[in-house]
């Protein structure tokens, strides 16, 4: 019994020390875009992407830059991985709770039991929980002058690992790798299609913005985030409130975030 308690204390204080002695790091990805921008446009749309996040959202915004109302038609646009397809319409249905008042009014008042008729009146407030279910859309409009934002998949979530770059770079050495948009791991693109009036399926415009990584780059989380505190007004002194910003913040970049140690104690 005494052996089996050590044992178990041991294997806690194993933890402890691997847990207090975790480190964050981060592997950056610089996105290049075929066409040197993060904004495409034409005489009727102007759509604009911003990538930085874990795991890299697809993430963009739609401005209908004309009189009428716009269609996207989500069936017939994708997002395509490396030569691979993902469908925007999926023809899911999403539910959510949310919360219901009922009012009823009455003019009588119960008295042990007894219904009492009286010149006033009550009301009876009801709360209650009900599901709300949506259904997807597979036509998206928008409004004239107005835009509309679409974020669905990620670019990878997993990180990328290679004989010349350490997932623990020192002094940063070995830190960083870069690519070609032949020899990029990651390729990926956008094909949208939309329309201009409400019965013109049969005439879409169809574009496709292109990407590709063209940069990967490990760091410790001390060389990517600084604390900063928030400041008072008017005086702008610094306040109790603490919040962290990413040195390498960009909308042309994005992260995978990962921690020191890993169980396959890799150095690569």
């Amino acid at each position: 019994m005494k052996k089996n308690n050590l044992t178990l204390s041991l294997f806690f204080i194993l933890m402890l020390l691997i847990t207090s002695c975790k480190a964050t790091y981060y592997q950056v990805y610089n996105v290049q875009p075929k066409s040197n921008s993060l904004v495409y446009e034409d005489e009727n749309c102007k759509v604009e992407y911003n990538f930085w996040s874990n795991g890299g959202n697809v993430e963009f915004s739609m401005y209908n830059k004309t009189d009428d109302i716009l269609y996207v038609d989500m069936e017939k646009s994708f997002f395509i991985l490396n030569g691979i397809a993902f469908d925007y319409f999926q023809n899911r249905e999403f539910s959510k709770l949310t919360n219901t008042i009922t009012s009823k009014t009455n003019n009588s008042m119960s008295i042990y039991g007894h219904s009492i008729g009286f010149g006033g009146t009550t009301t009876q407030t009801d709360y209650a929980q009900v599901s709300l279910t949506t259904k997807e859309c597979e036509i998206v409009a928008i409004p004239p002058k107005a835009s509309k934002r679409f974020l669905e998949y990620k670019i990878s979530t997993e990180q990328y690992r290679d004989c010349e770059l350490f997932l623990y770079p020192k002094n940063n050495r070995n830190n960083k790798i870069t690519f070609t948009e032949k020899s990029s791991p990651l390729v990926f693109k956008n094909r949208l299609t939309y329309f201009l009036e409400p019965n013109n399926l049969d005439y879409p415009i169809t574009f496709e913005n292109e990407f590709y990584v063209s940069e990967i780059t490990n760091y410790h989380e001390k060389e990517l985030k600084t604390e900063e505190y928030e400041k008072n007004c008017p005086d702008e002194t610094k306040s109790n409130i603490k919040y962290i910003i990413f040195n390498n913040y960009s909308p042309y970049k994005f992260y995978v975030e990962y921690y020191y140690p890993n169980i396959q104690n890799r150095k690569h």
